[in-house]
């Protein structure tokens, strides 16, 4: 069976480029011919450990695409948005894919509820639809896509790469080693709370010796301008970003983003919503001490991995959805707990590198499902 990937670039480190990598690495182990429609930069094909990659290609050249690799399956692994006109650049592709005699599976998350019925309709035309959690199904089928060709497929984590690393060289890193390191991970749009997280750390800095690290853009033009927050807050200097400034579509390499996991003391994931979350198990992975909001898929990821901070408060999205916000007190409170309590951080590290190598978010597993699956299509 001949399968297409039309998402992130696998030669980059971006949530769904990973994603993609993993599962074409998987499919083509188990005699699939696995080829990607790249949607970010532009080049030849070239091969990517037997994945034929289509860099940098534009809409319009799907046909030629189709012609020359022939899927049987084109796996769409992207938010729904981008086929609505929430995205700049909408496209419409289903009809295209099945004129020419494939079958088109969505893959994509849902962290907002309700789920707006544009961001739907994809759904209801794919042949399938996987999604990255129980919570993300209930809020498609919820919305009006078909719950016999809505399925779901975690994402996974490679433990050979996330793993405890007890002896990082924390100051070759560019930390200071004898202040406590608070770190998020994530892209800097609206969706990721990272003002809130910023006003917790401000209070924090008056009790405690500790640094925060945002591994992510200063400023997004679909999200915030955080250095107006550092100035606001008084923190201006104490909170570090990546150097040079991490691309949005490279990403950091895996292992270059487990050693900065691994010199933390505590990763708080402050986010309004989420369909999965690739950062709280990368993050359990390494034995790191999880605080993460109590919202959408977080708690079913997390598990027992890591403590929750409830959310009471909503706000509303821009397309209908709903946010939920940590309750502030408490954000701080949870923090503050691990970083004064030592048996607490050494609990909270076995308990996550535990939940994070559970089965369920193995890349083996994840793609001999995903291989059953599209062979019953």
């Amino acid at each position: 069976m001949r399968i297409g990937f039309m998402s992130d670039n696998i030669t980059v480190a971006s949530g769904y480029g990973k994603v993609a990598k993993y599962l074409a690495e998987g499919l083509t182990e188990r005699g699939f011919t696995v080829s990607q429609f790249a949607l970010q930069y532009a080049g030849r094909p070239i091969m990517v450990d037997d994945v034929k990659v289509y860099q940098g290609m534009s809409l319009s050249m799907l046909p030629n695409y189709f012609d020359e690799e022939r899927p049987d399956v084109l796996i769409h692994l992207r938010d729904n948005w981008v086929f609505t006109s929430f995205f700049p650049n909408k496209y419409e592709i289903i009809k295209f894919v099945k004129w020419k005699g494939a079958k088109v599976v969505l893959y994509t998350p849902a962290g907002e509820s309700p789920y707006p019925d544009e961001f739907i309709q994809p759904c209801r035309e794919a042949d399938l639809t996987l999604t990255t959690s129980n919570w993300s199904k209930r809020q498609l089928v919820s919305a009006g896509a078909p719950a016999e060709r809505t399925d779901v497929l975690y994402h996974g984590v490679n433990t050979k790469v996330f793993e405890p690393n007890p002896g990082i060289d924390v100051a070759r890193l560019g930390f200071d080693p004898s202040a406590q390191l608070i770190g998020m991970v994530g892209v800097n749009t609206v969706r990721k709370d990272f003002p809130r997280l910023l006003r917790a750390y401000a209070r924090l800095t008056q009790e405690r010796k500790v640094q925060l690290h945002l591994h992510t853009q200063p400023r997004r033009s679909d999200g915030f301008d955080l250095a107006v927050f550092l100035d606001q807050l008084g923190v201006k200097g104490r909170v570090s970003f990546p150097e040079p400034p991490v691309d949005a579509w490279w990403g950091t390499g895996e292992q270059g983003l487990s050693d900065i996991y691994n010199c933390m003391s505590v990763y708080v994931h402050c986010s309004k919503c989420e369909g999965f979350g690739l950062p709280l198990v990368e993050a359990m992975a390494c034995g790191i001490p999880l605080v993460a909001c109590d919202n959408t898929a977080i708690p079913e990821i997390v598990g027992d991995g890591g403590l929750l901070v409830p959310c009471p408060n909503v706000e509303y999205t821009n397309f209908g959805g709903n946010y939920w916000l940590a309750d502030e007190q408490k954000l701080h409170d949870t923090i503050l707990s691990v970083l004064e309590d030592s048996g607490l951080r050494k609990e909270l590290s076995r308990r996550g590198v535990a939940r994070a190598r559970s089965p369920e978010f193995d890349w083996k597993n994840i793609t001999e499902r995903l291989a059953k699956i599209l062979e019953g299509l």
